[in-house]
């Protein structure tokens, strides 16, 4: 409701999440699962690296990092088991993942279909990787457009225009050209996935050093995406870079934020028109505006989540007053 104060990290993280599990799985989360959030949240935000010396001893308890890692992981997995199990126990193809994934057969083998286990680790990693990403990029949108209300009001403009008081389908996408260029500006200062790894297939040469075969490359989005030998100004919020009229490049590999090569997240086209549909929906109904003195803080994990958080108070939308 207009005024109120909330916490838009933890509240798109809910929406995303529930929005991948009825897109890909056909489950409301509503029905007694809404802690889900949550229990992703305890295994990112709580890494099981541990120094050697701790290893083997019994720290996997309630209030240390490596238990809630762990009591998160196991919540998850009851979880998609339990769904694996319903599915396998009432044989119906509902024209889901987790459908395809159970009628899914090795052609090039003995025939047989998928073990638990399998599905499981597909269907973990389409909830965790449909929803995360997705959240993080949002909320750093719109940390991005409430420090910059000017940006703001041209993003409004476009959706009115476009729009004019309808809710957006995915024919409107190509139409709304600056919030495009908002969230590839929002994902260059802020990609969700901030660092990701490759191993070579081959030894290969690279400033005057030899690197085998299986070497682990590790390349950060956070950094290419600041340099200002590629940007300028880079650490300046500028949508307008990304207007092709302006004549302005980018060379190629300076800018991944799904990745690069083969390897590209599968999800990108699903991510991108959900985050575009989302933002518009929402802007046409409310402005969300930082709450004065809240500490924005990049946390590293295995994606870039604020680390406390983003606490932001709605006010209603200048569009709802155009609308009437």
């Amino acid at each position: 409701a207009p005024g109120e104060e909330l916490n838009i990290a933890r509240e798109m993280q809910d929406l995303t999440l529930r929005i991948v599990a009825k897109a890909l799985f056909d489950v409301d989360l509503h029905a007694g699962h809404e802690d889900l959030g949550q229990q992703f949240t305890n295994v990112i935000e709580n890494p099981v690296q541990l120094p050697f010396s701790l290893r083997g001893l019994p720290i996997n308890l309630p209030f240390t990092p490596y238990g809630k890692n762990m009591a998160g992981r196991a919540a998850l997995d009851t979880y998609v088991y339990s769904l694996i199990a319903q599915r396998r126990a009432d044989g119906q193809d509902r024209g889901d993942v987790v459908s395809m994934l159970l009628a899914a057969q090795d052609t090039e083998g003995d025939g047989a279909g998928l073990t638990d286990r399998q599905v499981r680790d597909q269907t973990m990693t389409l909830l965790a990787a449909g929803h995360e990403t997705t959240s993080n990029a949002l909320t750093w949108t719109m940390y991005l457009l409430s420090e910059h209300p000017e940006i703001m009001e041209r993003l409004l403009r476009e959706i009115d225009e476009v729009l004019a008081g309808r809710a957006p389908t995915t024919a409107d996408i190509p139409k709304l050209r600056y919030l495009d260029w908002v969230f590839n500006e929002s994902m260059r200062l802020y990609p969700p996935a901030w660092t990701q790894g490759r191993h070579a297939i081959a030894p290969f040469e690279r400033a005057g050093y030899t690197f085998p075969a299986g070497t682990m490359v590790m390349l950060s989005q956070w950094v290419l995406h600041r340099l200002p030998e590629i940007w300028g100004d880079a650490e300046t919020f500028r949508p307008d870079r990304w207007d092709l009229a302006r004549g302005e490049t980018v060379p190629q590999g300076a800018y991944f934020p799904f990745g690069s090569g083969p390897r590209m997240c599968i999800g990108m086209p699903f991510a991108q028109l959900e985050m575009r549909l989302l933002l518009a929906t929402i802007l046409q109904r409310y402005t969300p505006k930082l709450i004065p003195g809240w500490p924005v803080v990049p946390r590293p994990r295995v994606t870039l989540r604020p680390k406390y958080g983003m606490r932001m108070t709605l006010t209603s939308s200048p569009l709802l007053g155009a609308q009437a």
